[in-house]
C-alpha cells in the first residue's frame, strides 16, 4: 500500500472544463460554500507577483504562528 494525496496539484484541461453534471456535484457544493465564506481564486501573471510578496509574507507568518 502506498500514501496517495490527492488534492495538491492537478493539470485540468480547462478550456473543456465543466462543473455541470451529477459527477461534478461535490465541486459545486465546495466551489459555493468556498464563495460564502469570501474565499476566492486568481492566477496572476508573473509579472504582478512581487508587490504581492509582502502581502503573503504576513499571511504566511500568521499562519504559521
Amino acid at each position: 500500500m502506498t500514501l496517495l494525496k490527492i488534492g495538491e496539484e492537478a493539470r485540468v484541461p480547462l478550456q473543456d472544463f465543466t462543473l455541470d453534471g451529477k459527477e461534478k456535484k461535490g465541486l459545486r457544493y465546495g466551489l459555493g460554500r468556498l464563495e460564502r465564506e469570501g474565499c476566492s481564486f486568481e492566477v496572476i501573471p508573473s509579472e504582478g507577483v512581487s508587490r504581492l510578496l509582502p502581502e503573503l509574507k504576513v499571511i504566511s507568518e500568521a499562519w504559521l504562528a
